[in-house]
């Protein structure tokens, strides 16, 4: 009987250092994320993702109640399907947005138990969050975010669709709580959401451009994915009316940031490198925005020119 006492003794001892280990490494997460953000590489940061993306599993296994390891794997999961996934691997880009929408939720139920079950209660039964906290935005927001951008990759999907209302009243809490949250990140998430859907889904170009000048405002004009998004998806909502005039602000928007300088937000070089590459790729490809040059026009940047 002692040594069994002495056997559980020193088990739980040990699982209690694991988990102390684990979330002693929150602080230096944060560093290395700073420190990615400042990358100036996206081929070596696509490449050290999926590891550090492996590294936060193993450590959220480890202490799964601490909600600061929990906001980070929301935020580290749901920003590296974004920037380096959704292009090359829906499936995979899917898999990450449903995990990082799942540790956002449990940091938000570690925060606020109340309300992550309102967040999830449907519209008739809550119309609006309310009383949000501060230490609630980052979960709220990456749950949000990670759950809209899930959303946008299966927009076929009526089931999935009729959860926009849910994800719109989430982030619509954060955007009033604190609208400059991840470099506007509420109000960009509202520009593609007005922009992507049509107006039978509550889409509104007019709306979208109000939000995607709000990211520019909050940012000092620095935000170039923010720029590509809207080329992508704002540009692509004035075809039907107006295809000339969507092209050359497609046009012009991007060749602004293909031309902006590296230096232009040290914060985050690696966004902006991203959204660079991601620029190049539309103007080769514009079809993929859904646009193409009006009659009597060649697009300059097409692979054969």
């Amino acid at each position: 009987m002692r040594f069994f006492l002495l056997a559980l003794a020193v088990t739980t001892a040990g699982c209690s250092i694991d988990k102390m280990a684990a979330n002693n490494m929150v602080p230096v997460l944060k560093r290395t994320d700073d420190s990615f953000e400042r990358s100036r590489s996206p081929k070596a940061a696509r490449q050290a993702g999926p590891g550090l993306l492996f590294t936060l599993d193993g450590l959220i296994a480890t202490s799964p109640e601490n909600p600061e390891l929990l906001e980070l794997g929301a935020q580290m999961n749901a920003t590296f399907a974004f920037a380096f996934v959704e292009d090359e691997d829906e499936e995979w880009a899917k898999e990450l947005y449903d995990r990082a929408r799942g540790y956002a939720f449990r940091a938000l139920k570690e925060r606020d138990e109340d309300l992550a079950n309102k967040v999830e209660a449907k519209l008739d039964q809550v119309q609006k969050l309310e009383d949000v906290s501060e230490k609630d935005i980052p979960a709220l927001f990456w749950l949000a975010f990670a759950w809209g951008s899930r959303i946008n990759l299966d927009r076929s999907d009526e089931k999935l669709i009729g959860q926009i209302g849910m994800v719109d009243r989430a982030m619509q809490a954060v955007l009033e709580k604190d609208e400059g949250f991840f470099n506007g990140g509420p109000h960009l998430y509202f520009a593609i959401r007005y922009a992507a859907l049509g107006a039978s889904m509550g889409g509104d170009p007019k709306k979208a451009l109000d939000h995607f000048q709000a990211v520019d405002r909050l940012t000092n004009n620095k935000h170039l994915m923010a720029k590509v998004l809207k080329a992508k998806f704002w540009s692509c909502s004035m075809m039907a009316k107006n295809q000339k005039g969507a092209w050359i602000d497609f046009l012009n928007t991007l060749e602004g940031v293909l031309n902006a300088p590296p230096d232009l937000w040290p914060e985050q070089r690696l966004a902006n490198e991203v959204a660079k590459v991601k620029a190049k790729k539309l103007l080769a490809h514009p079809s993929d925005a859904q646009i193409d040059p009006p009659d009597g026009e060649s697009n300059p940047y097409a692979p054969d020119k």
